[in-house]
């Protein structure tokens, strides 16, 4: 079973006869201001009588121009270690006070990085979709109050 959304992979799980991969990440996408935002996993999936067999992860990486480039073994090193410790989780997951925590803590820095890239590549929007882009946090604060 493949499970996908959150522009990050997750996790990889076996079950019974089969796995669980959670998500694989982005693969070809325009999220380009966190490297967990331009990594993806392509999976090979070796399947037996039995069930699944052997499970293969590796790791692409966005291009500057939205090509998925396959990571090299010492590239994709950390990525297969952070793949672990997901997996790892999948057996013993955090409380919901930490969870959400962290998760807060994802939103604020994802919030940060995507306004620091739209601000720094400002010249290749069109004028309106700036305009947008850089009103949307303006107004939800407003809303808020």
């Amino acid at each position: 079973m493949l499970g996908h959304h959150p522009h990050v992979f997750q996790g990889i799980e076996t079950y019974r006869h089969g796995a669980i991969a959670y998500s694989l990440g982005n693969f070809a996408f325009d999220m380009l201001w966190d490297p967990a935002l331009k990594t993806g996993l392509v999976l090979r999936i070796a399947v037996a009588p039995s069930g699944v067999s052997d499970i293969d992860a590796r790791f692409v990486s966005m291009s500057e121009e939205f090509q998925p480039v396959p990571l090299d073994e010492n590239a994709a090193a950390a990525w297969r270690d952070e793949l672990a410790r997901l997996s790892s989780l999948l057996a013993d997951p955090p409380s919901d006070e930490q969870y959400e925590r962290e998760y807060a803590e994802l939103v604020s820095r994802n919030r940060r990085q995507s306004y620091g890239y739209v601000l720094r590549h400002g010249a290749e929007y069109a004028p309106s979709m700036l305009a947008t882009i850089l009103a949307r946090p303006i107004v939800s604060r407003l809303k808020r109050r």
